[in-house]
């Protein structure tokens, strides 16, 4: 299963966080990912609305830090901030309504994921 999973449903696309296990902590390649996702479904004219959730109960612990010691490549932390920036921006800049589905945590980059929504509902 990918970390980041999208889903289409008569217009509304579903992205999902796919990390429950760590509680959908984001490593640096899925911020990445996430950048890459929200201008996608931004070009995406069937698109009508985005929704961002997490599995298993938890919406986002924010970034996984446990990353760097189990073999992921090192980041320098201002390239890290710019990847998390880079999502953030392309969030931001979505022409669609974005909803945020919390369910349990929301901390750190993850409140920040939240937050960048046009609304959050919990």
């Amino acid at each position: 299963m990918a970390d980041i999973e999208v889903t289409h449903d008569a217009g509304v696309a579903t992205v999902t966080i796919n990390r429950p296990h760590r509680k959908n902590a984001v490593t640096g390649e899925m911020w990445g990912q996430l950048a890459e996702t929200f201008r996608s479904l931004s070009a995406d004219a069937t698109v009508r609305c985005v929704v961002i959730t997490g599995a298993g109960g938890e919406f986002c612990s924010g970034a996984d830090l446990s990353a760097r010691t189990a073999g992921e490549r090192p980041v320098h932390q201002l390239a890290a901030m710019r990847s998390v920036n880079d999502a953030a921006l392309s969030l931001h800049r979505m022409p669609q309504p974005t909803i945020a589905k919390v369910r349990g945590v929301a901390v750190g980059a993850g409140c920040n994921l939240a937050l960048g929504c046009d609304l959050v509902v919990a």
